[in-house]
């Protein structure tokens, strides 16, 4: 058999290969045990599609039958009849589920993935208070995104590879894709979203595959003896089943996507009828799931996310394996009443084809227009409401909730020269300043200070993600540190908080993460005096300038969701108005721990936001008119008004803070809103 025919045959392993991966992303999902790298899948897919791409391009341009146009027709015909359904169907399902809020960002991903760039938009949206990726449907479109992406330059990058002499043409592949993965490698510690979501981290990849499509149509192809095919195809199958089934501790695109590409790698060259490894992946079985896998992927994430917006609790176990087999029966119907009757020509002509595909593109992007517009259909939504819900939507906007903003009270994540400007030119008018330093919570303490306060110096230094752990230019502590030790005078006084989770611990001296505090298994939470160590070194530090610094202890947070929250208020039901077992005590252990160090002695006031706030799940997490928790940490628009006129009582009780809450028409300074 000629490397030609090899590589025009069909190959019913590579089916086979496409079942496990899309299995495992979808056990991943529906949390199957022992499929903790089902994640892994995603990017067997990239090496797959590389190789059959390029397999095809290449044998087509050998024959000299390589046209471009009938090419981008034939993915056309492939791709978009599924995926339009899937999406159609999706904003029909967000539409009836979703809130205005939640369904402007679906809008934003609904254009994205009807042009085939929602990778970009997910790494726009990779932010702090983004809805969670649970909650998110159409999220695993970026992965068709990077192949759509590869499928328009890789044909025209292809041909101009051709045109190279013969002994250039592989190494120049390597070569790319020897760059991409150090890029991937590299950059992935210091902007994994870029490097998760966009193509550069990704195109050594798909980049692997098409490498192996390219060395089996060498002139002179290397001479494989069955014992090592056999002793090849074996190992990457172990490979690759040991990493979708364990894992590798992490999800990024470079290192630990190694063993993943590997096994996928060695298949595709290796395996052939005569192996074990390809029989065993041409069972009928997993051919049928693996000719299936595109619909099965495209609906699997919609019905979960749907399904998570629809149910007050988090889905159990049975209620995922029945979502994940429902899945697997959607998208079986789709292939074969969709995917196989679209990408024949003769039961759906080129004629009927186009109208169809762009009277759809143009219905889902009206959509994604009229949802942006209209903010995600806010006025709809509101007129299906009774005046109690109503009142529960407006406490999650921060419109219904002004703090006040001036040229004097305002936030700078990064402590450049424009913020020492800014706060010189306000000292110079009001005095000292009340500084705010923190990750996210500092952002909640600064909102709610402006709301419960008119003092007209207020500024947050604070930003998602920032505690004096990190460092880095992004982070304002270094900058700010060497700030106050020469413009002491310019600040009142600092006030730090932080989530109070990172200083938790569970029974396995582990890091207390968002995840395991919102697990529904009871744990107990400790202090974790390392971490409690960093921030009470750095506000020591900053004491010794002479300016009066405040921590600002951690509240008790709930970790409940807060889709949840908002679905009791809007029913009133009050009765599920509780936090987990074990929650509580974690968290006034820590508030103790933390007002037993001598903090004193070091300069730092510690205030506690337990005793300030007495929170009561009873009132504190919802009522029937408002929710006062955006998520399991954070509070909400209303909730930074109602939980920050304790802070303010609370604080104002303090010498170094006590004109807080002064009146600022006394000397003429009341905040005007900008």
């Amino acid at each position: 058999m000629s490397q030609t025919e090899h590589l025009i045959r069909y190959r019913p392993e590579i089916d086979g290969l496409r079942a496990l991966s899309v299995l495992s992303v979808l056990f991943f999902h529906a949390e199957v045990p022992g499929f903790s790298g089902g994640f892994w899948g995603v990017d067997v897919f990239f090496v797959i599609s590389g190789y059959l791409i390029t397999r095809l391009l290449l044998v087509r341009h050998q024959a000299g039958r390589l046209n471009l146009a009938d090419f981008y027709l034939r993915r056309a015909r492939r791709i978009l009849p599924a995926l339009y359904l899937v999406l159609l169907c999706s904003a029909v399902s967000a539409w009836f589920l979703l809130i205005p809020t939640a369904l402007l960002e679906f809008c934003s991903t609904l254009a994205g993935a009807t042009l085939f760039y929602s990778n970009v938009v997910f790494w726009k949206q990779n932010g702090y208070f983004a809805q969670v990726n649970e909650l998110k449907p159409l999220i695993h479109t970026w992965s068709l995104a990077i192949e759509e992406q590869f499928y328009l330059l890789w044909p025209l990058l292809l041909i101009i590879v051709t045109r190279l002499a013969q002994r250039k043409r592989l190494p120049l592949i390597c070569l790319l894709l020897a760059s991409s993965f150090i890029v991937a490698a590299v950059l992935s510690h210091f902007r994994p979203g870029a490097t998760f979501f966009l193509p550069f981290g990704r195109a050594w990849e798909l980049l692997a595959g098409a490498a192996i499509a390219w060395i089996e149509l060498a002139p002179d192809p290397a001479d494989t003896r069955h014992r090592q095919a056999e002793l090849a195809s074996m190992t990457g199958l172990l490979i690759l089943v040991l990493t979708l089934t364990i894992g590798t501790g992490s999800n990024g695109p470079g290192t630990p996507a190694l063993p993943a590409i590997a096994g996928t790698v060695l298949l595709l060259r290796f395996a052939n009828e005569s192996t074990l490894a390809a029989r065993l992946l041409a069972a009928r079985p997993l051919v049928l799931v693996g000719l299936c896998s595109y619909s099965i992927y495209l609906w699997h994430y919609p019905v979960f996310a749907f399904a998570r917006h629809l149910l007050i609790d988090a889905p159990d176990g049975l209620t995922l394996y029945g979502l994940a087999g429902g899945s697997v029966v959607l998208g079986f119907l789709s292939w074969r009443y969709l995917e196989k009757p679209f990408r024949d020509p003769v039961q759906v002509p080129t004629r009927v084809f186009l109208p169809v595909v762009a009277l759809g593109t143009i219905g889902l992007l009206a959509f994604a227009v009229a949802g942006h517009r209209t903010k995600g259909f806010e006025t709809a939504y509101l007129d299906r409401l009774d005046p109690a819900q109503q009142s529960v939507y407006r406490s999650l906007s921060k419109l219904n909730y002004p703090i006040g903003t001036t040229h004097c009270r305002f936030s700078s994540a990064r402590f450049d020269k424009g913020t020492e400007k800014r706060l010189t030119d306000c000292f110079a008018r009001l005095g000292p300043a009340f500084v705010i330093l923190g990750d996210s919570h500092g952002q909640n303490l600064y909102r709610s200070l402006l709301g419960n306060s008119e003092h007209p110096f207020v500024v947050s230094l604070s930003s998602g993600g920032c505690r004096p752990h990190n460092l880095s230019e992004q982070c304002p502590y270094e900058r700010f540190m060497k700030f106050a030790h020469t413009h002491s005078a310019m600040i009142r006084t600092v006030i730090y908080t932080q989530a109070g989770f990172y200083l938790l611990k569970d029974s396995q001296s582990r890091p207390a993460t968002r995840r395991t505090l919102a697990a529904t298994s009871v744990e107990t939470w400790t202090p974790n005096e390392d971490a409690i160590a960093i921030p009470e070194r750095y506000l020591t530090q900053l004491a010794q300038s002479r300016i009066p610094v405040l921590w600002l202890g951690a509240p008790i947070e709930p970790h409940l969701s807060g889709e949840r929250l908002r679905k009791l208020a809007m029913r009133c039901d009050l009765s599920q108005a509780r936090i987990k077992p074990g929650v509580r005590e974690g968290y006034l252990a820590l508030d103790r721990a933390l007002a037993l160090r001598p903090l004193a002695e070091k300069g730092i006031t510690y205030v506690s936001q337990v005793e300030a706030l007495q929170f009561d799940e009873r009132r504190d997490l919802y009522t029937c008119r408002a929710v006062y928790w955006r998520d399991g940490d954070h509070w909400s628009p209303a909730g930074e008004r109602y939980f920050g006129a304790r802070i303010v009582d609370a604080l104002s009780k303090l010498y170094v803070v006590a004109d807080l809450k002064a009146n600022a028409e006394s000397n003429g300074n009341r905040p005007k809103p900008e």
